[in-house]
């Protein structure tokens, strides 16, 4: 455990094979309030939190600075971020390394199986690596890369190759998800109730730039209530927007003239169950209502 007001700095080695049975939170890293972690090299791997702990790789609620290195290969039972947990009023900044191959696991399923965020709780990407982690595949299993209550930006990385039951790579249950590069791509293995890249049940998804694309599910991005915003000003959207029928509000997608209910502008379709905010020219490629 990082206490208050310590740094603990982490340049190579390993911190492995932590298990517990009790429902303790970080289980091979504890960052407390106050507390920084850096890391730029060695792993954090094959550490696992059971009976409802968070964080079987590491906890955060200081500070956490990723620059290099891996947190891979880590669990946490049936509950919330199977690599990282980033508590209310914890921050977790990546720049380099990767946070891959962890799980939240398990009949219920959890949610974050790479990252979880909390409410008020912060993690910035400005490099690195979210890949191949995953939750439960069926019903019940959200955010296989990314799960997202507080605040999220994507400055540049990718999130790709990760598997959920909804949002293979990222899901958004309430809070902010601001993508200003970066990729998410290739997330696929969940039902096809849901999008694939981006699943969004309430708060808000931002796309300024960036590509989303060749994910699985329902498409790449998703809204699964109306009460959800997805707005893009820039980046590419690679092939499908899915609206489910209990979420026919607006979206803002650039390109068509405002009120307009179905047009074609530079591979822009929509269906008349959404509603066109946007005079912008921007151009988006390929995207596709499913019409539901």
């Amino acid at each position: 455990m990082i206490y208050n007001q310590y740094t603990f700095t982490m340049n190579g080695g390993e911190i492995s094979g932590n298990r517990t049975t009790d429902g303790s939170s970080g289980v091979g890293v504890y960052v407390n309030a106050g507390g920084t972690f850096a890391m730029s090299g060695g792993s954090i791997t094959g550490n696992s939190a059971s009976n409802y702990g968070s964080g079987g790789g590491v906890y955060v609620g200081g500070t956490f600075n990723l620059t290099g290195g891996s947190i891979t290969g880590n669990s946490a039972a049936d509950y919330f971020g199977g690599g990282v947990y980033v508590a209310t009023n914890g921050a977790f900044s990546m720049t380099g390394g990767s946070i891959s191959d962890n799980n939240v696991s398990g009949s219920y399923g959890g949610s974050g199986g790479g990252v979880y965020v909390a409410a008020n709780g912060t993690f910035t990407m400005d490099g690195g690596a979210i890949t191949g982690n995953q939750t439960h595949t069926g019903n019940g299993g959200f955010g296989g890369g990314v799960y997202v209550k507080g605040a999220f930006y994507m400055n540049g990385g990718s999130i790709n190759g990760n598997n959920a039951g909804a949002g293979d790579g990222v899901h958004v249950e309430s809070g902010t998800f601001t993508m200003n590069a970066g990729t998410i791509c290739n997330n696929m293995g969940g039902t096809s109730n849901y999008a694939g890249g981006a699943n969004l049940n309430g708060g808000t998804f931002t796309m300024n730039g960036g590509w989303i694309s060749s994910n699985g599910g329902n498409g790449d991005v998703g809204k699964g209530y109306s009460s959800a915003t997805f707005t893009h000003n820039g980046g590419v959207l690679g092939a499908n927007f899915s609206h489910a029928t209990n979420a026919k509000s607006s979206v803002t997608v650039p390109g068509c003239a405002t009120g307009t209910t179905t047009c074609t502008v530079q591979n822009i379709k929509t269906s008349s169950d959404l509603q066109i905010d946007s005079n912008d020219a921007n151009t988006i490629v390929n995207i596709y209502s499913t019409g539901k």
